[in-house]
């Protein structure tokens, strides 16, 4: 007679997965060296992701994504490691016709050795339409506004 013996399954917890845009970190001689992990905006992974960078221990860093387009469309996304983050750099200048490029996304703060992040997940950028101007003279058949764009992320 044949005697089966029980299998014992232990059970395991999943490990947890990284966000999208979550750094790692380690200790080196010259600050925080800093590795992003990759996300995607618009379906396009940063041209750089698999880039190290280095943060200066107790000051403030800002990781940011610099996203290029043409004509309405994303055509290269990078990752940027920046230490001064103005204001300026952020705000969106409308521009005629098209959305404006490039366009800078902060994803996250560091500061004293903590990371701050604004977004965990893919983003999507799509140009919206931001305001009109009356044109003064247009040829019948054309649009009788000229049309000014910016970006809005989700």
């Amino acid at each position: 007679m044949k005697t089966w013996t029980p299998i014992r399954l232990e059970a395991t917890r999943p490990s947890a997965l990284p966000f999208a845009w979550q750094p790692s970190f380690t200790q080196s001689s010259g600050g925080l060296k800093i590795k992003i992990n990759p996300g995607t905006f618009n379906g396009f992974m940063p041209s750089n992701w698999k880039a190290e960078f280095t943060a200066p221990t107790g000051e403030v860093s800002f990781v940011r994504l610099k996203v290029e387009s043409s004509a309405q469309k994303v055509t290269t996304v990078q990752v940027e490691l920046v230490e001064e983050a103005q204001q300026s750099s952020f705000k969106q200048e409308p521009t005629l016709n098209f959305a404006p490029s490039p366009l800078y996304v902060l994803l996250g703060t560091i500061y004293n050795g903590q990371y701050y992040m604004n977004y965990n997940q893919a983003l999507t950028g799509y140009p919206i339409l931001w305001s009109t101007q009356e044109k003064k003279n247009y040829d019948f058949g054309t649009e009788p506004y000229k049309k000014y764009y910016i970006w809005k992320v989700v």
